[in-house]
């Protein structure tokens, strides 16, 4: 039969069929505001990644056709939501977060908008943040599918639609709790330059200053990476030139045999003394000779 032949009834049957078979998933052209090309995995194929580390935790899933959406958090940072895509297929514009209910289910209502989002046409298109990342972890435990939705603009490209499938996600979120719960509590940034100050005449660290050194300590521990930790003594202008060149020697042999009690191999540590010789602010003052009584930390891969 010729598609000329085909009665209008039957006709507008046959589309409507074909939109309720998109919607549960079975093609890749559906119905949105407008005609959008749709990216999402077959049930049967829909699987949830879990990467672990004290670095980083990540739980993603593969999006056919376009690539992956990511929880991720790592250490010392806040948790994010993202969308990876393999080549750029998101244009540049607007876009809304919704929530569908599954695709097993027959569709019927259609997906509640959860919030607008700037996409960009990058490899990583968007990310989101704080109490959102929250909001859409539970409703993916309550069976929900996050449907991100690209506005149709002013391109002559059709609308993009990536669904992200609850199946499998409470036992795949487990998991990423637990590896949540083993991050280290800093960052590489956070460390690899660490600044301790003291108090006058004196190489002991305040409670402060001695937990920074903790966390410089536990993170060179688990990164192999670091090559060498560079330690600088440092004093202000009080007192003898040699008796600071002295102050300033104490305190860098006291910051490196902490990290070599903490588990540090000593042939990664270097550590130096300078007496008074650089300071970065005035003697002049109190505030510029407490700010010149340091020790530096420095890591380098």
């Amino acid at each position: 039969m010729r598609l000329a032949h085909i009665p209008v009834h039957l006709f507008t049957r046959i589309i409507n069929l074909l939109c309720i078979n998109a919607l549960s998933g079975g093609l890749l052209m559906i119905a949105a505001p407008a005609w959008a090309a749709t990216f999402n995995t077959m049930l049967s194929d829909v699987e949830w990644q879990v990467d672990q580390s004290v670095f980083e935790c990540k739980l993603s899933q593969p999006v056919a056709g376009f690539g992956q959406a990511i929880f991720s958090r790592r250490a010392g940072e806040s948790e994010i939501f993202y969308l990876q895509q393999k080549q750029i297929l998101m244009p540049e514009g607007a876009a809304t977060i919704s929530l569908g209910g599954p695709s097993w289910q027959q569709p019927g209502n259609l997906p509640q908008p959860l919030v607008d989002t700037r996409v960009m046409a990058e490899p990583i298109p968007f990310r989101v943040d704080t109490s959102l990342v929250e909001t859409l972890r539970a409703e993916l435990l309550k069976g929900l599918r996050v449907i991100i939705t690209g506005k149709p603009g002013n391109t002559s490209r059709n609308p993009v639609r990536v669904v992200v499938e609850p199946l499998k996600f409470r036992s795949a979120v487990t998991r990423y709790q637990t590896c949540l719960k083993q991050l280290l509590p800093v960052s590489y940034a956070e460390v690899s330059r660490t600044t301790l100050y003291f108090d006058s005449a004196s190489d002991e660290l305040a409670a402060g200053e001695q937990r920074k050194l903790e966390w410089v300590a536990l993170y060179v521990k688990q990164d192999q990476g670091i090559k060498r930790v560079l330690i600088d003594g440092h004093t202000d202008s009080v007192g003898a030139r040699p008796t600071n060149l002295d102050v300033a020697k104490s305190r860098s042999q006291h910051i490196a045999d902490y990290l070599v009690a903490a588990g540090i191999d000593k042939d990664r540590i270097t550590a130096r003394w300078h007496g008074e010789r650089y300071p970065i602010a005035s003697n002049t003052t109190d505030q510029g000779r407490q700010k010149n009584r340091r020790v530096t930390v420095r890591l380098e891969r």
